[in-house]
């Protein structure tokens, strides 16, 4: 997978582990300027396989906020210690990456080769992104056997079109 591939959306791309999306979300991260921490695990609940892992950015979230400690009655004040200067690293950040198993154990939401290429062809005939989304939802009986969303459809388009413009 080339830089620019990475450095751009990451919806729908699979592997056979969950590791190996994560060292390419690590990759995407430090491309695009951020670093990832583990979130989130689900397992299995009968055999405790991991099915679904969430890597956030590592400024995701707020600081909590602390609560002004009361003096004890019988310590002197005169000796106040000063407050612990941290840096405010929780800035809510929504950056994330939720990795989840499918049936057959790899990452789900993938437009496969014979997808992209109807796709593509689609496209090139000036149908637009919401029609053939549609015509591949009727040629595949639904929306549910389709492989992907709407939205990955439109990404998929739009890294065609990102390759045309490169290339």
């Amino acid at each position: 997978m080339t830089e620019d591939e990475i450095k751009g959306s990451l919806v729908g791309y699979s592997a056979e582990t969950v590791e190996e999306l994560y060292d390419l979300y690590t990759k995407h991260s430090t491309l695009v300027g951020f670093s990832v921490r583990k979130d989130t695990v689900r397992r299995v609940p009968k055999t405790g396989i991991v099915k679904e892992k969430y890597y956030l950015c590592s400024f995701e979230g707020k600081r909590r906020e602390t609560k002004p400690k009361t003096p004890k009655p019988n310590v002197e004040n005169s000796k106040k210690k000063k407050p612990k200067q941290q840096a405010i690293t929780r800035v809510g950040c929504k950056a994330m990456i939720r990795v989840k198993k499918n049936k057959e154990g790899l990452s789900e939401r993938q437009i496969n080769v014979v997808k992209g290429k109807t796709i593509e062809a689609l496209q090139k005939v000036g149908i637009r992104p919401s029609d053939s989304y549609r015509y591949l939802c009727a040629e595949a009986g639904g929306e549910e056997y389709v492989g992907g969303t709407l939205r990955d459809h439109m990404n998929f388009i739009n890294r065609l079109k990102m390759k045309e413009i490169e290339g």
